[in-house]
């Protein structure tokens, strides 16, 4: 009798273990901050989060970094002479259907454009902030959750008149999910 009632036991214990892993989301992985560093060409980015699951109703923050690693000075045009884009990041889920804006940390920039010369070893920066609930088309709809990827692109070197086809160089996978 002892012995049916701990199999028995046993038997629920193995069950609900097994259960409880099936029924794991991707919400239930670790939270992590992010700390990306590659290179590309003669440049070298450097994109931190400070974690790597947001709540759908949370503000995003990127920060980017880029370094000439060159022995040339790196040129590309590179927007607003007040909010220049060094790094330019966007986030879109998986399936590409949704992209988040995102926007500089400043406020206002200016409609000018302008070119910025990176020296060597020379390090600039950008913050970038993701307006939650508003998507690339500006229709303020909330998003969905799920796995959604910041893709990291470089600037072409080049002046005015250069055509400017920034390179995808990265996809760094992040989870948006329901608070």
């Amino acid at each position: 009798m002892k012995q049916r009632v701990i199999y028995g036991l046993v038997g629920v214990l193995c069950i609900s273990v097994i259960a409880s892993v099936v029924m794991m989301k991707e919400t239930d992985k670790p939270i992590l901050p992010i700390h990306h560093v590659e290179s590309f060409a003669s440049l070298g980015y450097e994109i931190k989060l400070d974690k790597n699951q947001f709540g759908l109703d949370e503000v995003i923050e990127v920060d980017a970094k880029l370094t000439n690693e060159g022995k040339e000075t790196f040129t590309y045009q590179s927007g607003s002479s007040s909010c220049p884009t060094h790094i330019d990041i966007r986030i879109v889920n998986k399936n590409k259907k949704t992209e988040l804006v995102m926007r500089s940390e400043k406020r206002s920039c200016t409609f000018d454009d302008s070119i910025t010369q990176l020296a060597p070893a020379q390090t600039v920066e950008n913050k970038y902030l993701s307006i939650p609930g508003n998507t690339s088309d500006f229709s303020f709809k909330p998003v969905s959750a799920g796995t959604y990827y910041v893709e990291v692109y470089l600037p072409p070197e080049g002046g005015f008149g250069t055509e400017r086809k920034w390179k995808l160089v990265s996809k760094i996978p992040i989870t948006l999910q329901r608070n």
